[in-house]
């Protein structure tokens, strides 16, 4: 009994010095002069209401970036970028005898690359490319390692820039230019600002894709899905075309009937073929309907019905108008000339 006694007086005391402590720490630095104010929090104020955009119907090339929060287009050859945050338009100013070729919004990022080509009709053409930076309204030009401009020079006048693909991993980049004559040329730039060109005069290179993780370019060549650097293929005769590649590298290829996409097949190029997951449409669809989805999702657009279809989940999401992209909360679309951001709902 002596012992709990003492026990119970130790703890008591120990409270007792704690309680002290803690007394002078709290008068000793929040005193009476400090002021504490209480915020509570509006729940209609957690997002700044958005600027809407109406488009004109001179505007054509109309693109968004991975947010939404920009949307770009061209009018009257003039290349403006729409901020839906403060509702300012800014224009993207070409170099002097060049004109816009094309361009492409990063992946989660608000910027995108520019490719501007030569006017003059007396000069051989070429494409020079630029980085323009939306969030501050900066243009630069493309240098490489040795601090020259990105340039490409064209093959005739004609040539046009057929797609750019990057890598979100890797910093890498792949530019197709289409030449004529179903012939396209394909360059790398590396994590280096290397400048290559890894296909000369390739016949009909359509879909093209960077691994995620990595650095290969995989593309479709006619009739075959191939890698660039290593000696694996996949003859697609049978099922039509490549769609798109996920971030756990699954190939997605689609079945075609009538020259549209009935099915869906999953795998890579280490499975064999009958063991590639297949997944039906509801009903056929063009190949430009059906988008892939990073994280393993196929999404076919439905502008009839105005609405966007998870194949695989099986969820619908309506949206208004025209679909014109995707954006990381949900879908944007062009009803009329205005623009329409449809959230997706958890």
């Amino acid at each position: 009994m002596k012992k709990i006694r003492i026990l119970i007086l130790w703890t008591l005391f120990a409270l007792v010095i704690q309680n002290i402590i803690l007394f002078s720490i709290n008068n000793k630095y929040f005193g009476k002069d400090l002021k504490v104010k209480t915020v509570k929090l509006n729940e209609n104020n957690k997002l700044t209401k958005e600027k809407e955009l109406v488009l004109s119907k001179k505007a054509k090339e109309v693109k968004t970036s991975f947010n939404g929060r920009f949307i770009s287009y061209i009018e009257d050859d003039k290349l403006k970028v729409f901020d839906t945050r403060t509702g300012k338009t800014n224009i993207v100013a070409s170099e002097k005898a060049m004109n816009i070729e094309y361009y492409k919004w990063l992946i989660n990022d608000n910027s995108f690359i520019l490719v501007e080509k030569n006017s003059n009709a007396a000069n051989k053409k070429y494409f020079d490319f630029y980085s323009y930076d939306a969030r501050n309204d900066v243009k630069r030009e493309l240098l490489n390692f040795d601090m020259k401009k990105f340039r490409i020079d064209c093959y005739d006048k004609k040539e046009t820039i057929g797609d750019i693909v990057f890598s979100k991993d890797s910093n890498v980049m792949y530019i197709k230019t289409n030449k004529g004559n179903s012939l396209n040329d394909v360059y790398m730039v590396n994590i280096m600002n290397e400048f290559k060109k890894v296909k000369s005069s390739a016949q009909t290179i359509n879909k093209m894709a960077v691994l995620p993780g990595g650095t290969e370019l995989v593309y479709q060549q006619k009739n075959m899905i191939k890698s660039l650097h290593k000696e694996k293929s996949i003859d697609v005769t049978k099922d039509g075309l490549l769609l798109g590649i996920d971030d756990s590298q699954k190939l997605y290829l689609a079945k075609l009937v009538n020259n549209k996409v009935v099915k869906v097949l999953r795998g890579d190029f280490n499975t064999p073929r009958e063991k590639w997951e297949s997944f039906s449409l509801e009903k056929p669809q063009e190949a430009k309907n059906i988008l892939i989805i990073p994280e393993g999702k196929i999404v076919s657009i439905n502008d009839e019905e105005g609405c966007l279809m998870d194949v695989i989940g099986n969820k619908k999401l309506n949206y208004k108008g025209k679909f014109l992209s995707l954006y990381d909360k949900g879908v944007i679309s062009i009803e009329g000339e205005k623009i329409i951001k449809t959230p997706e709902s958890n």
